[in-house]
Parts: structure tokens; C-alpha cells; sequence
């Protein structure tokens, strides 16, 4: 899945597989069920990363000003 916003908030819950995700002034809050790594990447805003390091899936998400949040169920 790849998915780009401008403005509007993303949040999915119990996600399993690869996404790429991009924002600008937008929030990502992923909760992901286990077998998902990810990347997060914020220029001005906060990035939280709980998912494993080694995960079948992957998940990248990156945003200019907006938070990242990616956790496990």
C-alpha cells in the first residue's frame, strides 16, 4: 500500500503488511499485528517507534511536520 497526504490525519489499526507513507502536515498512527518492522521519519515533528527490528513486513512513514506513531496490537 503507498498512500501520500497533503493535509488529514492516517491512522490504521491491526495493519500486516508493506506500506509506504507519506505526509506533510499530516499525523501517521499505525497499530500493527506482529511480523511488521518500520522506519519513521519526521522533519519537525515526533517519531515513536515500538515495532520489532526484524519483521517479515515493512513499513516506511515519513512526514515533513507531522508526528509518527507506529505500535503493536
Amino acid at each position: 500500500m503507498q498512500v501520500a497526504l497533503q493535509r488529514g490525519n492516517l491512522e490504521l489499526t491491526t495493519f500486516k503488511g508493506n506500506a509506504i507513507l507519506f505526509t506533510i502536515d499530516s499525523d501517521i498512527k499505525l497499530k500493527v499485528l506482529t511480523g511488521v518492522r518500520g522506519i519513521g521519519e519526521s522533519k519537525n515533528g515526533k517519531v515513536i517507534n515500538e515495532l520489532e527490528e526484524n519483521g517479515f513486513f515493512l513499513i516506511e512513514a515519513y512526514s515533513k511536520n507531522g508526528d509518527i506513531i507506529l505500535t503493536r496490537n
